[in-house]
């Protein structure tokens, strides 16, 4: 396997989890919009 398939499976390895995280964080720090964006 080459450095690059390796650092893009990382990179959106670690995107997938901040776009999976962040939302949550972001939806109970504003409870009172219920469903924005999801």
């Amino acid at each position: 396997m080459s450095y690059e398939v390796l650092l893009l499976g990382l990179l959106v390895g670690v995107a997938n989890y901040c776009f999976r995280y962040l939302p949550l964080r972001l939806r109970v720090g504003n409870a009172r919009q219920p469903n924005v964006a999801r």
